[in-house]
């Protein structure tokens, strides 16, 4: 049987073989799992932060929200305590790179202490 005999069996094949070749490339197209994320630091809820109430002690705050990532000596005796964290995450998950989107989470809480005890508290 010669192909030129049966040219809609020529056209088949070329479908079919297409159609392997675009199929053999599409799982990594598709992976799902292309989400790259850069995280700094431990996000605090916002559940967690409330809980922080002038007068409790630097063990308390420590015990709740983990050590802060950054300590400020300010004039007049206090400091001034930092959580910040940050998340940066592309998903891509399409065929397509016009479907890509981008996450950015930024976070800072801030603990004010003075002889020991928290005076004021604030989130940015």
């Amino acid at each position: 049987m010669k192909l030129a005999r049966h040219p809609h069996l020529f056209s088949r094949l070329c479908l079919w073989l297409a159609a392997a070749i675009i199929a053999d490339g599409l799982p990594g197209c598709l992976d799902m799992n292309n989400n790259k994320a850069i995280i700094s630091g431990n996000p605090i809820t916002a559940a967690e932060f409330a809980r922080i109430k002038p007068g409790q002690s630097k063990d308390f705050v420590v015990g709740l929200l983990r050590s802060p990532t950054e300590i400020v000596n300010e004039d007049g005796g206090s400091e001034l305590w930092k959580w910040h964290y940050s998340k940066h995450q592309v998903v891509d998950g399409s065929l397509f790179p016009v479907n890509r989107n981008e996450i950015n989470i930024e976070q800072t809480h801030d603990v004010e202490f003075k002889d020991g005890v928290v005076t004021n508290t604030w989130s940015e």
